[in-house]
């Protein structure tokens, strides 16, 4: 989820509350979301270097936000199915 910052992103969770389970699939996912960013950063350098400005790279920052907000709503999909669960 994305607040009305563009580059802010909000983790829709109590972390003193959550399990270590929980806790572990949420930084797998903030590691594959920032593994993302330097593949987004890393292009925007390329093309830097080789044409002296980067024509796509707003293009690629809101992919990066779709693909941040995707992986987080999986997370907060999987943890009210769990809730249900326990109900």
């Amino acid at each position: 989820m994305t607040n009305s910052k563009r580059n802010h992103v909000v983790i829709p969770f109590n972390k003193s509350s959550m399990t270590l389970g929980e806790v572990e699939r949420v930084v797998g996912t903030l590691e594959a979301i920032i593994v993302r960013w330097h593949s987004v950063e890393a292009k925007r350098q390329a093309e830097l270097k080789a044409d002296g400005f980067s024509e796509s790279y707003e293009e690629m920052v809101d992919e990066f936000f779709w693909d941040v907000n995707g992986q987080i709503q999986q997370i907060s999909t999987w943890k009210v199915e769990e809730g249900k669960k326990n109900d």
